[in-house]
């Protein structure tokens, strides 16, 4: 697990403070802990795609929805597997590994932005 230092005491260790300086002025930033941030989301893995792709549903182990970055007509192309949390897009081979990528992915963000929303979101869990 990664240092806490500084961390926000409503985000229970997620983040760790890091300082830069850069030129003649300070970055102050926060690095997600990914890992845990990972797992301490699984238990709201449903409820979070759900949210970023609200016209998807369950099918077995698969949440199949309409990938929103491009022309997509109807479901069954693009999954997320619930088990190992691996998703793609089988007409256009765009992929990843957890829901902080296809978070990312979806919403067109960094997944450092990703991160802190879907945080956000589950809180200080």
């Amino acid at each position: 697990m990664k240092a806490q230092i500084g961390a926000p005491a409503s985000h229970s260790g997620h983040y760790r403070y890091v300082s830069q300086s850069n030129s003649s002025h300070l970055h102050n930033q926060y690095e997600i802990d990914y890992e845990r941030l990972k797992d301490k989301s699984r238990p709201h893995t449903l409820a979070l795609l759900q949210r970023v792709l609200p016209e998807g549903r369950l099918e077995r182990n698969e949440y199949v929805a309409r990938n929103p970055r491009r022309p997509d007509k109807c479901l069954g192309s693009f999954k997320f597997n619930i088990n190992n949390h691996k998703w793609q897009d089988f007409a256009t081979k765009d992929k990843g590994g957890d829901i902080i990528s296809l978070w990312a992915y979806v919403k067109g963000i960094r997944q450092i932005d990703a991160a802190r929303e879907i945080l956000a979101i589950v809180g200080g869990v």
